[in-house]
C-alpha cells in the first residue's frame, strides 16, 4: 500500500514539519492503544505526544498543528458477544487548514497503522 502527498493521505507541507504530532488513543481499545504506542515507537523518530481525544482543545493549532487519530469499524459477534475491529482508516488533520488525510480501509488495522506511521516518517526526514 503506498501513501503520498499526491494521493491525499499525507499533507503537501509535513516534510517541513519538525513539531510535535498530537496522536489520539482511545481508552475504550487497550488493544489499538498497545498497537498505537508500539508502532509509534518503533516507526517514527520526530517528537510525538499520545493524548485523549478530550485533551484535543488544550494544544493551541499553531504549535501543535497535526493530528493522528483513526476510524475503526466494529462488529459484535453473536456467539461469544464480543465486539471486535472489522476495519480501520487512519487520518492526519491539519488543524490550521482543518483539512483531512485519510488512508484507504483495511481490515488489518496495525498493518495499516505501521504502515502508514512508516509512511509519514519517510516524508517528514525528506527535509533534513
Amino acid at each position: 500500500m503506498s501513501f503520498t502527498t499526491g494521493g491525499g493521505q499525507i499533507p503537501p507541507e509535513f516534510n517541513t514539519f519538525q513539531d510535535t504530532l498530537l496522536v489520539v488513543s482511545h481508552s475504550e481499545n487497550w488493544g489499538y492503544n498497545h498497537y498505537l504506542k508500539k508502532n509509534f515507537r518503533e516507526n517514527y523518530t520526530g517528537p510525538y505526544k499520545i493524548i485523549s481525544s478530550k485533551e484535543i482543545e488544550n494544544y493551541p493549532v499553531d504549535e501543535y498543528r497535526y493530528i493522528f487519530d483513526n476510524s475503526l469499524s466494529y462488529t459484535t459477534t453473536r456467539y461469544h458477544y464480543s465486539t471486535t475491529p472489522t476495519s480501520a482508516t487512519f487520518t492526519i488533520t491539519d488543524r490550521k487548514l482543518e483539512k483531512d488525510y485519510t488512508t484507504p480501509s483495511s481490515s488489518k488495522y496495525s498493518k495499516l497503522m505501521r504502515a502508514y506511521i512508516k509512511a509519514l516518517e519517510e516524508n517528514r526526514k525528506k527535509s533534513m
